[in-house]
């Protein structure tokens, strides 16, 4: 049984005792959502969605546009997309009413529909309406949003007062999306452990269901002409170990802890010769590469920018070490 099949058996559990339609409707809500934005989560849940479609179920997405380039409505793989304007994303009481509006206008169609949350605003903005409380609800646990903003609020002096209630307000989100979910979603042990610690109530159903990399993508690679293409592309010199870390360039993914090691690396054992290659964006991008700069390591880190999905398999293929450096809230663990 692969992940999918665990997705797929805990939908049919959440749904059976409300449905005797074997395969419900799935109402999947996110704040961003692959492609139009790129991360760890929002990639899972693209392949979740994808997938389900594949197994015969319907999957709508009601999701924000991180910019109004996108389309409102469009399929992807199958999948419905129902997209809220950027502009309305930035105002709550708007998209309030925007998600109200958006849920009411597909649960009002004549299927049996299973809620899949990804995202406590999403979710706690959606228990509003009557439909939508009546219909069970799969809660996918990839972090604590409490524990996410508290460090990027920090990150960007806030103020105690202002992330003292902000933090207030995004607790209660999210325990009331935990309180109405038949079942919560796991990626690892780890993520489980964190929500019984935050999450101080009676415990809905709780299911582990693990990641997996396809591996029609992401595998070894022989072809020593393409790799060498890759690395010469990279700037990565003959003889040089290449070091690669995919990451959000945000305050939670210790890319500053890991220039300050490279730092020390390079000052107690200046003959090892290697390239550490970042790929990512995010709001730390000038501050990192101050701090590259600052620390003499122009010549052993090369900061790539955002590289698309069908270049990533190339990357990973070529690299000699790949490196995680997250300090808090990794969802494996």
């Amino acid at each position: 049984m692969d992940w999918i099949d665990l997705l797929s058996s805990n939908i049919y559990y959440v749904s059976r005792m409300n449905f005797s339609k074997e395969k419900p409707a799935i109402l999947s809500l996110q704040y961003y959502s692959y492609p139009d934005a790129m991360g760890g989560a929002w990639n899972l849940t693209h392949e979740i969605n994808k997938r389900l479609v594949e197994r015969g179920h319907r999957v709508v997405i009601i999701t924000c546009k991180p910019d109004d380039k996108y389309p409102d409505q469009e399929e992807i793989n199958g999948v419905e997309f129902d997209r809220v304007s950027f502009a309305v994303s930035k105002d709550p009481i708007r998209l309030w009413h925007a998600i109200r509006r958006k849920v009411k206008h597909h649960l009002r169609e004549e299927e049996s529909w299973v809620a899949h949350v990804h995202h406590p605003l999403v979710g706690a903005f959606a228990l509003t309406t009557k439909c939508y409380r009546q219909i069970p609800k799969i809660y996918h646990f990839h972090s604590s949003w409490y524990d996410e903003e508290k460090i990027n609020l920090t990150e960007t002096d806030q103020g105690k007062i202002n992330l003292y209630f902000r933090l207030k307000i995004i607790r209660w989100l999210e325990w009331v999306c935990y309180r109405y979910s038949k079942s919560i979603l796991f990626l690892s042990e780890y993520t489980r452990k964190r929500f019984l610690d935050y999450f101080p109530f009676k415990k809905p159903r709780m299911r582990i269901i693990p990641g997996g990399a396809d591996t029609t993508k992401f595998y070894p690679s022989e072809n020593s002409n393409e790799l060498n293409a890759i690395r010469n592309r990279l700037g990565i010199p003959a003889g040089h170990k290449f070091l690669l870390t995919v990451r959000r360039l945000e305050a939670r993914m210790g890319l500053d802890n890991l220039i300050t090691a490279i730092a020390e690396i390079v000052n107690r054992s200046p003959e090892l010769k290697f390239k550490l290659v970042i790929a990512g964006k995010g709001s730390l991008n000038d501050k990192l590469k101050s701090q590259a700069t600052l620390s003499g390591l122009d010549d052993h880190i090369r900061f790539c920018g955002f590289v698309p999905d069908n270049l990533l398999p190339g990357y990973y293929a070529a690299a000699d070490i790949f490196i995680m450096p997250t300090t808090f809230i990794e969802g494996f663990g």
